[in-house]
């Protein structure tokens, strides 16, 4: 997919909301592109503390509703929804759990 193919070339310019809209986006489609998760995932450290509480849960939504789980993305994920838990609307904490 060509639009998946130039968000992973672009992935290292991403700002936190970017690499979560457009995790969501690919999850949406039901047909998601392993390598965009995987390249995206690759920014998971340099992008999650930066990330506000709707895109941590728009991150763990996606990659849930994606059936994709790279390698440590998980691990990394897990600990920024702990952290962003007390800022979760209702919907963010249903996208976590």
């Amino acid at each position: 997919d060509l639009a998946a193919e130039r968000a992973a070339k672009l992935k290292d310019k991403f700002a936190p909301q970017h690499v979560a809209n457009t995790l969501w986006a690919f999850a949406k489609t039901s047909h998601p592109d392993e390598r965009l998760f995987e390249a995206m995932s690759e920014q998971l450290p340099r992008v999650l503390p930066r990330c506000c509480p709707m895109d941590v849960s728009n991150i763990a939504w996606a990659f849930a509703r994606a059936k994709v789980a790279p390698r440590g993305a998980l691990q990394t994920l897990a600990p920024a929804a702990t952290k962003s838990m007390p800022g979760f609307t209702e919907q963010g904490l249903a996208n976590v759990v």
